[in-house]
């Protein structure tokens, strides 16, 4: 009799009678399967997980199957059973042999990781019960608890990840990329799951090797630009107002890229340029290449940006290092605008009060080092020429001041000055940021 054979139909099947006279005629309760490629390798007891042959693995099991045979990548019957859901025979191997709770897989996945996978609440209570490690991690240091929170699919995540907080997660364990659950549910944009784990204390301000906090991976992994318009969906607004609301330090300058505001304006996201000025953040951040947020919309030839920026009262002199291809430049906003051919931008922040008698080619009466981009705008060079060699006017400079002295909000504060309507317009830049 070719046993190999009988035993598999007797499973495929659901036989289990036929099942137990082959093993009394002498069937291997270990019998192996092995296909060409030897990738879906696994014993009959698998092949019972996989299928959900309750009896039939009360069989195998009665008669010494092994119910910690490995197949090629380390998965054990439990595991099967814990892909498919078929936690009641998960329940019969735990009953005969509770340590297979405890085993992993090539990886370092436990039957827990792989209940999490699949959201299956009930898998997940049963290996809590049988003591499972709720913070065991696999090769690259990732516990169930952030496979949970990287899974965009489950839509039960929250229920599942209330199951493994209240079993007593740690919610600020890092794996190997240094990265909590909160930088995975954040990066999966999952505003449930981030609500969770803040409320379960998880710290919003840990920092990955990337040097990212969850507020700054969110914006960097999920916000996109289309149509020269960045895109953000209610859901990555909702976790950014969480994390912030939780107290995301909006002002880390420890790299640029830790940095929301920066993050933000690189992306050309001024809603969230406004939102984090809006919750204090500071718009003139001072990190190792002294880039700002404002220099960074120069580059990206961005004025919707500055003009927030600048009504929150960005430092338009300030000079940041800025790499374009091989080329390092030190330049501030309006060079670099100029450089870029940006006009737009560069005529914004004259009329805000910046001072072209900085530059030299502008304040000296000489052609040489006037950039292309100026030379074919004429019209423009003139009038940049005029205010670098002319003081302004006093009634430009009554009004510089009092946007030095207003600092931030400017156009809402202005508001409330006892001027007239036409000088109040002024202040504001009406025609501009109007």
């Amino acid at each position: 009799m070719d046993f190999q054979y009988e035993l598999f139909h007797a499973v495929s099947n659901n036989e289990p009678e036929r099942l137990k006279a082959l093993l009394e005629a002498g069937a291997d309760p270990d019998q192996f399967y092995e296909d060409l490629t030897k990738i879906s390798s696994k014993s009959i007891l698998h092949i019972c997980c996989e299928k959900g042959r309750e009896e039939c693995a009360k069989i195998l099991l009665e008669h010494n199957a092994n119910p910690r045979f490995r197949d090629p990548w380390g998965h054990t019957p439990l595991m099967c059973c814990m892909m498919t859901h078929h936690y009641e025979i998960g329940e019969i191997i735990l009953q005969q042999e509770p340590s297979t709770v405890y085993d992993v897989d090539r990886y370092g996945k436990t039957a827990l990781h792989k209940a999490v996978e699949t959201g299956c609440k009930e898998s997940v209570h049963l290996l809590l019960r049988y003591d499972a490690d709720v913070n065991c991690r696999t090769q690259d240091g990732i516990t169930a608890m952030m496979f949970l929170c990287d899974n965009r699919e489950l839509d039960n995540a929250a229920d599942v990840l209330k199951i493994l907080l209240d079993a007593g997660a740690e919610v600020d364990m890092k794996d190997g990329a240094h990265r909590t659950g909160l930088h995975y549910a954040a990066i999966r944009k999952n505003p449930k799951s981030v609500e969770l784990l803040l409320k379960a204390g998880a710290d919003p301000n840990i920092m990955d090797k990337t040097w990212r906090t969850p507020l700054t991976n969110i914006i960097w992994e999920n916000v996109r630009i289309k149509d020269g318009q960045s895109m953000i969906d209610p859901d990555i607004m909702a976790c950014i107002e969480l994390l912030t609301q939780a107290g995301s330090d909006l002002n880390v300058t420890v790299m640029e890229y830790s940095n929301p505001l920066i993050v933000s304006a690189f992306l050309k996201a001024w809603m969230l340029v406004r939102y984090f000025l809006e919750h204090g953040a500071d718009p003139n951040p001072k990190c190792h290449s002294l880039v700002t947020p404002l220099l960074i919309s120069a580059n990206k030839q961005d004025t919707e940006t500055a003009k927030i920026l600048l009504d929150w009262g960005a430092n338009i002199y300030c000079k940041g290092r800025i790499n374009r291809g091989e080329e390092d430049m030190f330049r501030d906003p309006v060079e670099l605008a100029i450089e870029s051919g940006c006009i737009e931008f560069v005529m914004l922040l004259v009329e805000w009060g910046y001072f072209p008698n900085r530059i030299e080619y502008l304040r000296e009466n000489t052609a040489s080092g006037i950039p292309k981009t100026l030379l074919n705008e004429p019209e423009i060079l003139a009038w940049l020429q005029v205010n670098a060699r002319n003081p302004p006017s006093l009634v430009r400079s009554a009004i510089f001041k009092i946007r030095k002295i207003l600092r931030n909000e400017i156009c809402r504060k202005a508001e409330n000055l006892p001027l007239p309507r036409k000088l109040i317009d002024a202040v504001q830049l009406k025609d501009w940021l109007g």
